[in-house]
């Protein structure tokens, strides 16, 4: 029988990387290990001579500098294992696992895999599962996937993994059905105008429609090859004149000056002047294979009555940044300004990537250019009675000039500032319930809940705190908290 011929390990690169050093050499041992017993290799001095020759020149230099190397395997292990393993950190060891966020392009199996190897080193014993499992519940990417996994009561890694296997074979399955029926039913949509993906140069919402298809009439009659090309001054294509009924316009509205009957790559009146929007409520709209479903999209009231906006300063980064409460949003805002003044901030680490998502600001049918996301720590400071409190948060950067910052719903709850105790005047009472309007439209019945809150705030109402105003406030806090 013909000799096994196995290939030989690669040498240990020492100096490649510091930081790594641990984690690099116990994975090199193993592959080694799995290399002796592959290769029936017992002897312990023969053991010894292939470690040291296997692991390469820099072991060597590190090897000749160790005292008390005795001449078995066992000894010249331990001896390189105290030197390339040094007492750990387990704070630090801590901190690097809890940093640990899914990639958007990471599936599950990937990501629990990496926290696994985390785990290894921070010394978490058998409550290694639940941390990863808190991990997976606080850093998953998709906000779906996480709420989908709070409705279990018994939730394990097991059915974690069980659960995300089946999202995101769902979702390619699907993606795949809708690209076939898309690309089937193309000419189908001629006269239906289709909003076009963001692109990187974060441009506005686009418009486009096909081409009909001309009548077979239109087709056989010899006189149109004679016509001049005279494009339509309604889409500005040419085979058909204006207000013709294979014009695409027809009870269509312009995206510039919003009248019906032409497009704005036609349109003769000036484009209106663009404004510093003020974002105080907006609607999220987004496109990817991992998104949230329809019933995740929102869209917020009437911002009329800002003397009730909820305030707040975040530190990110070292810079203060104050922003707006919005228990509405699932996403946090930075306006271009803003973000400039944390980019050039002492303590700068942050870099933008390309976002599809879309904010539309209350009442818009043009969505906010958006330049980037980007995660960061948010902390908020020490306020009487409570501790600070910091939470790692996904921010959105618009490109508008001081339209002003949000935080979002589930930033908010993370870091403590939706915890809303009992008021105790009628000035509490009015802050409450303009906390509470951001959620108007998903409380079922909200004027008739609030109303024994509302009492209090009329004109000459006496204070009087009873079990219909903490029945009314318990169930508008609990809208407050949950999927509103």
């Amino acid at each position: 029988m013909a000799a096994l011929q196995l290939p030989t390990l690669a040498p240990f690169p020492v100096l490649s990387d510091s930081a790594t050093l641990s984690q690099r050499w116990t994975k090199w041992v193993k592959s080694f290990e799995y290399f002796l017993v592959a290769s029936n290799v017992t002897d312990k001095k023969r053991q010894r001579a292939l470690l040291l020759h296997l692991a390469g020149p820099e072991v060597h230099e590190v090897f000749e500098t160790l005292s008390d190397t005795g001449d078995d395997y066992a000894t010249a292990l331990e001896k390189l294992d105290a030197y390339f393993k040094p007492q750990k950190n387990i704070p630090f060891e801590r901190h690097m696992f809890r940093q640990a966020t899914q990639d958007p392009s990471e599936t599950m199996d990937t990501y629990v895999t990496r926290l696994k190897r985390l785990v290894q080193t921070c010394d978490y014993g058998t409550l290694s599962n639940e941390m990863i499992r808190d991990q997976v519940l606080e850093k998953c990417y998709s906000t779906r996937l996480r709420r989908r996994l709070l409705r279990e009561e018994t939730l394990t890694l097991d059915v974690i993994l069980r659960i995300a296997r089946a999202l995101e074979a769902s979702d390619r399955q699907a993606q795949q059905i809708e690209g076939t029926k898309n690309s089937e039913s193309d000419a189908e949509k001629s006269s239906a105008y289709v909003i076009q993906p963001r692109s990187n140069t974060n441009t506005s919402r686009e418009f486009r429609s096909e081409r009909p298809a001309a009548s077979p009439k239109r087709q056989d009659s010899p006189s149109d090859d004679r016509l001049p090309k005279r494009a339509c001054y309604c889409c500005g294509r040419d085979g058909h004149r204006a207000k013709d009924a294979s014009c695409p316009t027809n009870n269509k509205a312009c995206n510039k000056c919003g009248k019906l009957g032409h497009f704005g790559r036609v349109c003769k009146s000036a484009r209106r002047p663009e404004k510093s929007e003020r974002v105080r409520h907006i609607e999220q709209r987004e496109n990817n294979n991992f998104s949230d479903d329809d019933e995740y999209v929102f869209t917020l009231n009437d911002p009329k009555n800002s003397e009730q906006q909820t305030s707040v300063t975040i530190t990110v980064h070292g810079t203060e940044i104050p922003v707006i409460i919005d228990s509405g949003a699932s996403v946090n805002v930075l306006d271009k300004n803003t973000f400039n003044r944390l980019y050039n901030g002492p303590q700068n680490t942050i870099k933008l990537s390309d976002s599809r998502v879309k904010l539309f600001s209350y009442g818009a049918v043009t969505p906010l250019p958006v330049l980037g996301k980007f995660d960061a720590m948010v902390t908020i400071p020490a306020v009487s009675g409570e501790t600070a409190s910091s939470t790692n948060a996904q921010f959105i950067v618009v490109n508008t000039i001081d339209s002003g910052c949000l935080l979002g719903k589930s930033t908010a709850i993370a870091l403590g500032l939706l915890r809303t105790n009992a008021p105790t005047n009628a000035g509490e009472v009015r802050s409450f319930l303009g906390l509470v309007n951001y959620c108007a439209r998903f409380i079922p019945n909200l004027a008739t809940i609030s109303e024994p809150l509302r009492q209090l705030t009329r004109m000459g109402a006496k204070w009087a705190w009873g079990k219909p105003q903490q029945l009314a406030f318990n169930e508008l806090k609990y809208s407050l908290t949950s999927d509103c």
